[in-house]
């Protein structure tokens, strides 16, 4: 599940104009302020990630538990964190056998 955050790679030289792409101290600048920047956006992303529970991040899922009172084992995965999670969301559900299996089948995946 952890392929959904994909990442950017940012280098602030190529927004530098043609006259400055030279220039020894602009290039010191944006080698000094790619690494900030890339943090910050890797934040904005994390932050947009922990809105769904299938692409949350370990900070994402951690704060839905204490939400939901959960107490996570020290040898669960973030895959299986999730899926707790999931299924505890999904627990006070009317089912009926029409909306049961997509339901499996959007939890455990075809088959599972």
């Amino acid at each position: 599940m952890d392929n959904f955050n994909i990442g950017r790679t940012i280098d602030l030289k190529g927004y530098l104009p043609e006259v400055l792409k030279d220039v020894r101290e602009m290039q010191a600048i944006m080698d000094t302020e790619t690494p900030e920047i890339q943090a910050i956006w890797q934040a904005c992303e994390d932050c947009m990630n922990d809105q769904f529970i299938i692409e949350a991040t370990e900070n994402g899922v951690a704060r839905r538990e204490k939400m939901l009172g959960i107490a996570p084992s020290a040898d669960d995965t973030l895959d299986s964190r999730r899926l707790r999670l999931l299924s505890r969301y999904n627990e006070n559900t009317p089912y009926t056998r029409k909306t049961l299996a997509p339901m499996l089948e959007a939890l455990c995946g075809p088959g599972g």
